[in-house]
């Protein structure tokens, strides 16, 4: 099954400079989409595609051809030339189904050798020789003849057994050429069971790509547009697309989205300080209500004790006094009896009870005085502390309410 981003087929246009790569690319698509020179200098210096459909039988598979570019290039060092081949992984990273090595009509000389030398080089194996196929452009009306020509060649003939593939000599302007041309790709198909070669450049261009969607995948959605677009034009071949402008799109929506998750979590934090100093400003207003409470009532029983204080001193005196006289002591105010010896009555004395009325009328008036002025001295007594203790308590509130308002004021 193929990959998300991975064409059905893929095939490399490989070959020196001004070999007519591009132009063969134009005759496989059907399309104008490479850029071709008629002079012998590389105009395409970077790896370029383009996607074209072709009916196999029942089947419509989507072809990738890939221009290597400036392949080469005579002003590129080899490792230059190594870096900037090694880009069509990123085009292909599940690895190449064919290759065609472009090489024109009677340049069979150093720079094509060198060519070779380098691509094959690159590849590092020969498993990369049954997926190779020689294609000579600009053979005219007669390309057999070429072919023959070609095959007499003694540098030819020091190569031709990396071209497992086959050899195809072909005019890029005949009405056949790209009959020609699929015909053979889906030759070198069959022969190689449709498999893929690869090596360790492709594996680390899958490798980097799984693990930018990996990444991308992280993204919240509305983060993942730009990198993914990025990708898909580097994979897609377009202009301008690489490695590095990926990485850093990427590398920018991955920045943005730390400081968002930064900003949140002190969002978060300041909220929740701000409802554990509420929880613990409610539970102090609730604990100096619950001690007001305790004040007052604490407050007004001391003040009704104190009142009640000197009635009780009284009363026991009282009561210890009448104890002391005994059963036979008349209680003050009490009137004398003297017995009359004529009817064997008792009378009172009239010196006593001229003696004792007022000690009598004294006694009976102080009682309920004193009573009185003991109660009103207590109610009195009761409201001023009551008093005192809402006002003291009032004022803690309303200082400690005070308090907790400016230290709410001075955090936030």
């Amino acid at each position: 099954m193929s990959e998300p981003h991975e064409p059905d087929v893929s095939l490399l246009l490989v070959g020196p400079t001004g070999s007519g790569k591009s132009r063969t690319g134009n005759t496989l698509v059907g399309l104008q989409r490479f850029l071709v020179s008629h002079q012998p200098d590389s105009l395409t210096r970077e790896c370029s595609c383009a996607d074209a459909w072709l009916n196999r039988g029942s089947q419509r598979l989507r072809i990738r051809v890939i221009d290597s570019g400036g392949f080469g290039d005579s002003e590129l060092s080899d490792d230059q030339q190594l870096q900037h081949l090694r880009g069509f992984a990123d085009l292909s990273p599940c690895g190449l189904n064919v290759v065609f090595f472009v090489v024109s009509t009677g340049r069979w000389g150093r720079d094509v050798q060198d060519a070779l030398r380098l691509f094959f080089g690159m590849c590092g194996d020969e498993l990369i020789w049954p997926h190779t196929v020689l294609v000579v452009t600009k053979c005219g009306p007669n390309p057999s003849e070429v072919e023959d020509g070609l095959r007499r060649s003694e540098a030819f003939n020091r190569w031709v057994h990396c071209f497992q593939g086959g050899v195809i000599c072909i005019e890029n302007e005949a009405a056949d050429a790209r009959e020609q041309l699929v015909q053979h790709m889906f030759t070198c198909l069959e022969e190689n069971n449709n498999t893929k070669w690869s090596n360790e450049n492709f594996r680390a261009a899958l490798r980097w790509r799984e693990l930018i969607e990996e990444r991308i995948a992280r993204l919240p959605p509305y983060m993942q547009v730009a990198p993914q677009l990025r990708l898909n034009a580097l994979l897609h071949g377009s202009e301008g697309a690489t490695r590095a402008e990926v990485t850093r799109t990427l590398e920018t929506q991955e920045n943005q989205l730390e400081d968002d998750q930064r900003r949140a979590c002190e969002i978060d934090e300041g909220n929740r300080r701000l409802r554990q100093e509420a929880a613990e400003a409610v539970a102090h207003a609730d604990k100096l209500q619950r001690g007001l409470t305790f004040a007052i009532v604490g407050g007004v029983a001391g003040c009704a004790a104190v009142a009640c204080q000197p009635i009780a001193v009284l009363v026991l005196g009282a009561e210890e006094a009448a104890e002391d006289a005994g059963p036979n002591v008349p209680s003050p105010g009490s009137p004398t009896r003297s017995v009359d010896s004529s009817n064997g009555q008792s009378s009172p004395s009239t010196e006593e009870v001229s003696s004792s009325s007022p000690s009598s009328s004294s006694d009976n008036h102080s009682s309920p005085e004193q009573s009185s002025s003991s109660s009103i001295h207590s109610d009195e007594a009761i409201e001023v502390c009551e008093e005192h203790l809402a006002q003291r308590a009032e004022q803690d509130l309303d200082e400690e309410i005070r308090g907790m308002e400016q230290h709410l004021a001075a955090t936030h």
